[in-house]
């Protein structure tokens, strides 16, 4: 018995030591192995980045471990970056302190295979952003051609990932062309890793502590945490992605998205519907921003609220195409209650819909079925509905209300706002709006508002001793029956008071008497109703009388109009979309008579240029109140200095050597636009005009602005030191493209000077580089500007001459060829006198008819083309003396940097290039397989320029005088 119990414990012994050696050698092989393995898979993981990015990819130093994520080997990446692709690559996509992946140890022991459990990222930063041209910053992938390893070793790495993991992150998205920037802190996200697949069913989660959006620089969720459960499928073959059983919830507020989203080679294709259904009003409003929240807090909020919106269309921003937009809204048995006072609104009820065709908002319908609140024992209720057919809009609406402002404001509780008097609406509206047909919609209306003070939170002084009674009729839903009465119109505002009173009738033929008195602060007034000042903003004093009628005043009946008074303008700063910087009225009068309307003194500045106006409007009044009015009227217009490249119009960013460049700082970017709407003539008188890099002086001109064409009539100025004579014409087409004609005589100019600073000459009279002496040019030209506005060559067609006085040509390689060519060295550097140089251009074709050069005997017979892209084809005859009767025929072929001399006359005609044929090959040129930001730059290069059907043709050449006389 006792010999078993020792061989027992000599077993059990061996077996613990052996145990024990186990346990002691599997500690060992789990420290060694990791060392053993680390430099496989870390070059595994780097070679495999590298064959995947187009960027850098940096880190500071590596980890192997069996511990941190036990049994998994762990590889860690400590202080990555990962470079944005251009044109951002001088920022980050992606910096993280940590990333890991938990590697299948098992499977790298016995099939040598990296299979990747996860990738983690702990405490990482992504940056996600479009440029304003459609650019990305994440176009980090590779494509096959560009990668070392091949698409599939790609492919076969990305599906060995099961799980992608973010920790405790940051995500930053930001879109410059469609203005949405969302931001995400402390980011949790966990992603199934079949994302890699062709063909992938995703299920994630993710939470964020703080998640920001905002849209066109307004924020409409701030701080609000995120939580969201996703699934969908993603096509990465055909760049589709399908949301289905997708629910998100912000703070409180819970939501449903599903659809379907699609990338497009030119942009996106979206189906995309977000449903909140049956939603409590009071989680609905903890989306709001944190400003909302102590208006929250002292505020009971009941109720049921439903909403769909729905986003369906092609996305394409280049081509103006755009989604449809819907949206429902219903709102049930609301109430809202301020705790702290004793009013409150019941009974609320909202069932409204709005759709927006391609957001067209011009074409919106809007349904508003009912809307309604009761409060103590008065109301507002009424309905609006909107739509659109084949005849116009159509408008049906009906709004009734009887209101005390005080109640109203102390429901709403809102901090900041504080309203006094008794305000009642009645309208009642049905028919279609068409201006263009003098139709307007049957409406019968009446708005009162009496002893009213409002304040506003966004201004600290109220609008006082505010009353008004307006009353609006049309029977018959015609212009000519419609009838508005402004009974009484006053207020004080800072101390100012402020009434009117006014009467129109007849909107086909207006009938008006209006009477104003009164200073009025638009800044301090579009502060206090919270809206964007920077449109207007300045003073406006009032003191007029106006009584009359329209086609009295068309048909010069002045007897029948009484018109009297004034209006004073200081500092008047007004913001147009059409140009880059705002005009700046330091001060201006107009005065009213009964036979026109004057301005003087009006002192005009818009970035460096000053300008001081002075004239008369013929029909200020009919311009005002008729959309199909032209204001007439004469200026007279002097100035110091204009910068015409100020007035340019300008993109948000253009896109010039992969760089992202603010055109607001450098480069204006855009056609000049022409006021529509106007027929003025204008004499100018302007000491220093700026246009490009070309300086004009002493500038006296007549102008004519009508039809949104800029006519010059005739004008005398200083050019390079030169007497000008011009005329011309100007019309934008587009914001990219405008037309342009001009004639000019500019006389005894220095040649040389004159290809130094005028970039047109520069470019058709390349031999003015070796030329010193006096010309005079007289010239006609039309053609197309472009976004730059600069002449696109093959667009240009005219024809005129050049006249050498006296001058002298060296250096010019073209002659040097023909001198040694023909070994008579007296024609490489001839004199110039009274050469006359006639040209034609069309087709990018510069046709140079006949002209000789006489110089010591020789007589040099030149005619023939060059291209605006530096080819030739020139023939020559060089006379020999004495008479010129015996000569050398000599062609030249080839550029302007290699012309090459050979004797004979025959040649062939260089290859012309129409306008039409110039805008076919920038559309091949978008068409062929190109990488995405070859394409981008294309399109932005030629943008407005892609579009032949749609130019306007230019006129013949005596559009000038067509267009003067009539």
């Amino acid at each position: 018995m006792k010999k078993g119990t020792n061989s027992l414990n000599k077993w059990l012994k061996l077996a613990g030591f052996s145990i024990g050696g186990l346990v002691v050698l599997l500690l060992i092989l789990m420290f060694i192995i990791p060392k053993i393995f680390s430099d496989d898979i870390d070059n595994a993981i780097q070679n495999n980045l590298n064959s995947l990015l187009t960027t850098e990819f940096t880190f500071s130093n590596t980890e192997v471990s069996f511990f941190k994520h036990f049994p998994a080997l762990t590889f860690s990446i400590y202080d990555i970056k990962v470079d944005a692709s251009a044109p951002f690559e001088d920022e980050h996509l992606i910096k993280a302190d940590e990333l890991y992946c938990k590697v299948d140890i098992f499977n790298l022991i016995f099939s040598n295979d990296v299979n990747i459990n996860a990738i983690v990222a702990e405490n990482a930063d992504l940056a996600l952003k479009y440029g304003p041209s459609g650019q990305s910053n994440y176009d980090i992938y590779k494509t096959s051609n560009q990668s070392n390893t091949g698409s599939e070793a790609q492919q076969d790495f990305l599906l060995q990932i099961h799980k992608i993991q973010l920790n405790d992150s940051d995500l930053y998205y930001d879109d410059q062309a469609s203005k949405i920037k969302i931001e995400l802190n402390g980011f949790n996200f966990t992603g199934d890793g079949s994302m890699f697949t062709s063909q992938a069913d995703i299920y994630s989660v993710f939470y964020a502590k703080a998640f920001k959006m905002q849209y066109d620089d307004i924020v409409y969720f701030e701080n609000k945490s995120i939580d969201a459960e996703v699934k969908s499928i993603i096509n990465t073959d055909k760049l589709t992605f399908l949301f289905e059983k997708n629910k998100i919830k912000i703070n409180k507020l819970p939501f449903d998205f599903e659809g379907e989203f699609s990338i497009l080679k030119d942009g996106y294709f979206m189906d995309l519907i977000t449903n909140f259904d049956n939603v409590k009003l009071r989680d609905f409003i903890t989306a709001l921003p944190p400003k909302y929240n102590a208006w929250r807090e002292i505020t009971n909020i009941k109720g049921v609220s439903s909403t769909s919106i729905q986003l369906k269309g092609n996305y394409i921003a280049q081509q103006n195409i755009y989604p449809d937009l819907a949206l429902d809204f219903t709102y049930d048995e609301g109430e809202i209650d301020c705790k702290v006072t004793t009013e409150k609104l019941q009974n609320i009820n909202i069932d409204a819909s709005v759709f927006i065709p391609q957001f067209n908002l011009d074409r919106t319908d809007i349904n508003i079925n009912n809307f309604r609140f009761d409060l103590n024992d008065e109301y507002l209720v009424g309905y609006y509905k909107e739509t659109y057919d084949e005849k116009g809009k159509y408008v049906d609406s009906k709004i009734e209300s009887n209101i005390t402002l005080q109640d109203l404001s102390n429901a709403i509780g809102v901090d900041g706002l504080e309203m006094t008097g008794d305000l009642g609406i009645y309208l009642e509206t049905k028919g279609y709006q068409i201006p263009e047909q003098n139709i307007f919609p049957k409406s019968n209306g009446q708005f009162d508002i009496y002893n009213a003070s409002i304040k506003t939170p966004f201004y600290p002084k109220p609008i006082d001793s505010l009353n008004a009674n307006m009353v609006f009729k049309n029977p018959s839903g015609t212009y000519q029956d419609a009838k508005l009465q402004i009974n009484d119109l006053n207020f004080i505002f800072e101390g100012e008071p402020f009434t009117a009173q006014g009467s129109f009738e007849n909107f086909e033929d207006l009938k008006y008497d209006i009477s104003a008195q009164g200073q009025f602060n638009l800044n301090h007034f579009y502060e206090l109703l919270g809206l964007d000042q920077q449109q207007l903003e300045g003073y406006i004093t009032a003191n007029l009388n106006l009584k009359g009628q329209q086609s009295d005043l068309e048909n010069a009946n002045y007897d029948q109009v009484e018109h009297s008074g004034n209006m004073v303008f200081r500092n008047i700063s007004f913001k147009s979309e059409n140009y880059p910087k705002p005009l700046l009225l330091k001060d201006g009068k107009l005065e009213f008579t009964n036979t026109k309307t004057s301005f003087k003194n009006f002192k005009v500045q818009y970035d460096t240029s000053d300008v001081r106006l002075d004239g008369d409007f013929k029909n200020l009044i009919s311009y005002l109140v008729s959309s199909k009015k032209a204001l007439q009227g004469d200026i007279n217009l002097k100035s110091d200095f204009i910068n015409l490249n100020a007035f340019i119009p300008s993109y948000s960013s253009i896109e010039d050597n992969s760089k992202i460049i603010d055109s607001t700082d450098n480069d204006n970017y855009g056609v000049l636009r022409v006021p529509s709407r106007v027929n003025l003539k204008t004499k100018i008188d302007v000491k220093h005009i700026l246009y490009d890099s070309i300086n004009l002086y002493n500038s006296s001109a007549k102008l004519a602005i009508r039809d949104s064409t800029f006519v010059l009539e005739s004008s005398t100025l200083s050019l390079i030191d030169a007497k000008a004579q011009m005329k011309g014409l100007y019309r934008a087409v587009s914001p990219t493209e405008a037309q342009f004609q001009f004639n000019i005589n500019l006389e005894n100019f220095d040649i040389h000077r004159a290809y130094e600073e005028l970039p047109l000459f520069r470019t058709i009279a390349e031999p003015a580089a070796y030329t010193e002496g006096i010309a005079g040019i007289n010239y006609q030209l039309k053609g197309i500007l472009d976004a730059e506005m600069a002449p696109i060559y093959p667009s240009l067609e005219g024809r005129g001459v050049i006249r050498v006085k006296n001058g002298q040509i060296k250096g010019y390689k073209l002659l040097g060829k023909v001198s040694k060519s023909t070994d008579i060295s007296a024609i490489e550097a001839p004199e110039l006198n009274e050469v006359i140089i006639p040209t034609r251009i069309k087709d990018n074709i510069i046709n140079i008819d006949e002209f000789k050069i006489k110089h010591r005997g020789f007589r040099l017979k030149t005619e023939g083309q060059t291209s605006f892209d530096g080819d030739l084809n020139l023939r020559m005859r060089l006379g020999l003396p004495p008479f010129g009767i015996i000569g050398i025929p000599l062609k030249v072929i080839g550029d302007s940097d290699d012309p090459k001399i050979k004797l004979g006359r025959k040649t062939k005609d260089l290859e012309t290039l129409s306008y039409k044929q110039y805008l076919e090959l920038q559309k091949d040129s978008l068409q062929q397989d190109l990488d995405s930001l070859e394409i981008k730059k294309l399109q932005l290069k030629f943008k407005g320029q892609i579009k032949a059907d749609s130019l306007k043709q230019i006129q013949p050449q005596d559009t000038i005088k067509q267009t003067i006389t009539g």
